[in-house]
Parts: structure tokens; C-alpha cells; sequence
């Protein structure tokens, strides 16, 4: 095992000594275990016994390992019963979700980018009046796919827009192009509207169209294992000596 992972057993039997956590069901789970060592050790065509050894090193055997797989056996029931006893609530995890838009929200948007020919002013200049012209070109998602290959700067270009929906994008407000972030993700917006965003670095301008915001909640599963991990993580940190090996 890890340094880490032998610090997280250590830490876990801990904590779980500290509050007294009964493991009621040591002797099931340990004969589950043994039975699927053998069944491991069959597969391999090997002995248990070196099948022992060739998992946990050359000096192990049945009853050395006992102990010590009494104790991971431990600290896995203790990891369950936490997970269950700090399992996020429904407003832990509207909370988090309202602190932690950025990254769950799913934007949706057209975009497409002008690039100037030189970050040198003249050129970015032309740039934004061939983006400004690109957008007062547009009315509506349709003629957004259509500016889209009409200002296409070259065939290349064009053949990628051949499909209406070359230009539509779903993404969270933090993967969206940093530039566009800002007008993209805020509440203000409502659909249909458009913009021009200058882009400095990258010498170029992006035309978008706002469709819509929104969060179906099909990460709630992950906000509630995130808030989870954040609360119990913190409980179970304890100083580790000693090393879980028979190397």
C-alpha cells in the first residue's frame, strides 16, 4: 500500500476508536474475505498460501495477516457508516450548488471567433469591424449558423460550419473561453441576445449568441460526494506510525 492509503487506515481506526464505532460484523466480513481470497487463489491456479504471499510478501501467511485484515476490514465498515452518517442533505447540496455555479451550470450559446491577422491595432481593428458586421448580420440561431459559413475566411473554415449546429455549444461557465466567461454567465442575459467580445491575447474577437442557462441536476450525485468528502475528511486526520506490510 501508499504512504497515503496507510495513513487514511491509520487515521480511520482512529477515529473510529474515538467515537466508540462497534464493528458488530468482523467475524462475516473476515470469512467473506478469506473466501475470496481462495476464490482469487483458484482463478490464479496458485495455493492460498502463495497466493498470501504473493499478495502481502514472502513472509506472510494466514495467520499473520489476520490482524491486519481485521483492521482494513475495520476501517472500511467505519468509512461506510461515515459516508452514511455525513451524507449531504438536500440543502448542503443547494448550498454548495449555489456557491459553485461556474462549474455545473450548462451554458448555452453560438460562438464564433475572427481572428485578426496581428495583435497590431490596425489589424485588430479590422477584426472587430468584420466581427460587428458578423453580428448585425444576425437575427436569430439560424442566421448565426449561416453568417458563420458567409464570413468563413476560407473553404476550410466554411466546410467546418456546414452543419447548422458547427457553431452551438453547452458548456459550464469554467470551460468556456476566459474572454467570454464573464458576459456568458451572467444573469442578465436573455436569449437571443448577442455580443462581440475582444479577446487580446489570442488576437482575435468572438461573436456569440446566448440561447439559455440552466442545471437539470444531474450532478447532484458528485456536489453531494464533494460535500461529503469536505466534512468528513477533516475528522479523521491523525498522525501514522508504523507500516502495513510484510515486505
Amino acid at each position: 500500500q501508499t504512504i497515503d492509503s496507510i495513513k487514511e487506515l491509520k487515521a480511520l481506526l482512529a477515529a473510529a476508536d474515538e467515537e466508540g464505532y462497534e464493528f458488530d460484523s468482523i467475524d462475516e466480513d473476515y470469512e467473506e474475505f478469506i473466501d475470496n481470497l481462495e476464490e482469487g487463489a483458484s482463478e490464479a491456479d496458485m495455493s492460498t498460501s502463495a497466493y498470501i504471499k504473493e499478495l502481502f510478501g514472502k513472509h506472510a501467511n494466514s495467520k499473520l495477516i489476520k490482524p491486519y485484515i481485521e483492521e482494513y476490514l475495520k476501517a472500511t465498515a467505519y468509512q461506510e457508516y461515515l459516508t452514511e452518517k455525513y451524507k449531504a442533505s438536500d440543502d448542503e447540496i443547494k448550498e454548495y450548488y449555489e456557491d459553485n455555479k461556474e462549474a455545473y451550470d450548462e451554458i448555452k450559446y453560438r460562438t464564433y471567433e475572427i481572428e485578426a491577422d496581428s495583435s497590431n491595432t490596425a489589424d485588430m481593428e479590422k477584426a472587430k469591424e468584420r466581427a460587428d458586421e458578423f453580428i448585425n448580420s444576425v437575427t436569430s440561431e439560424e442566421t448565426f449558423a449561416q453568417s458563420c459559413r458567409d464570413f468563413a475566411a476560407n473553404d476550410d473554415v466554411k466546410s467546418a460550419y456546414e452543419e447548422d449546429d458547427a457553431s452551438l455549444e453547452i458548456n459550464p461557465a469554467n470551460d468556456i473561453e476566459a474572454a467570454c466567461q464573464e458576459w456568458l454567465s451572467s444573469d442578465d442575459r436573455a436569449e437571443g441576445e448577442t455580443t462581440v467580445i475582444e479577446d487580446k491575447t489570442n488576437s482575435c474577437y468572438y461573436c456569440l449568441y446566448y440561447i439559455s442557462k440552466s442545471y437539470d441536476g444531474s450532478q447532484d450525485e458528485s456536489i453531494a460526494s464533494v460535500v461529503l468528502s469536505k466534512t468528513y475528511t477533516d475528522k479523521i486526520e491523525v498522525d501514522v506510525k508504523g507500516r502495513f506490510s510484510f515486505e
